[in-house]
């Protein structure tokens, strides 16, 4: 069975080389298979961009405060400091993930210059 070391693979991943999303054994490998063991594999997600990926998981962040907000009116809406300290929670939270990704733009920006 091919394994590459952690070291091997954090070398290739810092010379932008394609490591494989798995290991391969051979063994179990039909012959044309076994030809093509050179062609190496990347995951899906190796080639999303970075500040792709951070922008998709800042949506699915706010999308998830916003179900907890929805899920916890209904006893926060009797008392109206529960219900000022639940929408205030939310909007920090949604605003602070706008900024982050904000700043996250900004210095993406900032590296193309």
């Amino acid at each position: 069975m091919a394994h590459a070391s952690s070291a091997q693979i954090t070398v290739a991943r810092v010379n932008r080389q394609k490591v494989p999303a798995w290991p391969i054994d051979e063994r179990n490998l039909a012959p044309i298979q076994k030809f093509n063991i050179g062609v190496e594999r990347e995951s899906v997600m190796a080639k999303v961009s970075p500040h792709t990926l951070k922008g998709i998981g800042y949506v699915v962040s706010t999308v998830s405060v916003i179900l907890l907000a929805v899920v916890s009116w209904k006893s926060a809406s009797q008392d109206p400091v529960l219900a000022a300290c639940l929408f205030g929670g939310a909007a920090t939270s949604i605003a602070g993930m706008c900024c982050r990704w904000t700043s996250y733009a900004i210095e993406k920006r900032q590296n193309k210059m």
